[in-house]
């Protein structure tokens, strides 16, 4: 009975014990020296480019104070200007050699504001004479679903196909197909802030400047390939700032590679 009675002691006093050594571990564990903070992720700035690139391929972008984009100025001396209407819809595109207009486009807007004739005109002393038109369609949300182009031969109108619009779920544009379904253009993105994300009407300096980047609206366009004309191929990559926009941008285009830096203006 006496040994009974001091093996059971034995057993208090290690269970005793045990409760005071499994919280000292939790204590030694939880002041670990040298552990990791809690990461706190900083909320990014909005910004909007003011130039891009160097000598005769740089772009320096104006604005208005809505950040519609309405005036590029190249570094060749040309430059393009949308003109605007005081409610704030596009009225006109116009196309500079230094101080001489070139050409321009005249916009048609229906009672929601949205753009669905645009028509290109060459201005000369006599008057100006139609070079090309385009006009457009709306899926419900106000995506562009197609875009139809027509030009001017011989004093004539003369249609030259529809253009159908695929997009991601995010917004993207993914394709261009023609009325039959054939892909005259692939797209594909990355996954970061795009170069004209807090800016209006990018899109349509993509129409009228024919420069897919700006295409990059939601996220920045990473390719454009034509399979009816791979030639015509365009390839992009970017580093990035700490607010997550293109910092550098290096185009590969029909061949010919540059790179060049994006200045920014942060908005308030």
């Amino acid at each position: 009975m006496k040994i009974y009675l001091k093996i059971l002691s034995v057993f208090l006093a290690a269970g005793c014990l045990l409760p005071i050594a499994c919280k000292k571990d939790v204590q030694q564990s939880e002041q670990i020296p040298g552990a990791a903070n809690p990461v706190i992720v900083q909320p990014q700035n909005r910004l909007v480019p003011t130039s891009m690139g160097t000598g005769s391929a740089k772009m320096t972008f104006s604005y208005t104070t809505d950040f519609s984009l309405n005036k590029i100025e190249y570094g060749d001396g040309s430059s393009t200007i949308l003109e605007l209407s005081a409610s704030g819809q596009p009225e006109m595109f116009h196309y500079y050699t230094g101080a001489k207009e070139t050409a321009f486009t005249q916009y048609k807007v229906d009672d929601k504001g949205r753009i669905i004739r645009g028509t290109k005109y060459k201005p000369s002393p006599a008057g100006a004479t139609m070079l090309s038109k385009f006009e457009i369609s709306y899926q419900s949300d106000s995506k562009i679903a197609t875009i139809s182009y027509y030009v001017t031969e011989n004093e004539r109108e003369k249609f030259k196909g529809t253009e159908k619009r695929v997009y991601a779920d995010n917004g993207n544009l993914l394709s261009e197909q023609s009325d039959s379904g054939i892909v005259r253009a692939n797209y594909s993105y990355d996954d970061k802030n795009g170069l004209f994300k807090n800016v209006r009407y990018s899109w349509l300096f993509a129409i009228e400047a024919q420069n897919n980047l700006f295409h990059s609206s939601v996220n920045n366009i990473s390719a454009s390939t034509y399979p009816l004309a791979p030639s015509g191929d365009q390839f992009f990559a970017y580093t990035y700032n700490a607010d997550q926009y293109p910092e550098t941008i290096s185009s590969q285009i029909s061949g010919t590679k540059l790179s060049y830096k994006v200045s920014y203006k942060t908005l308030k």
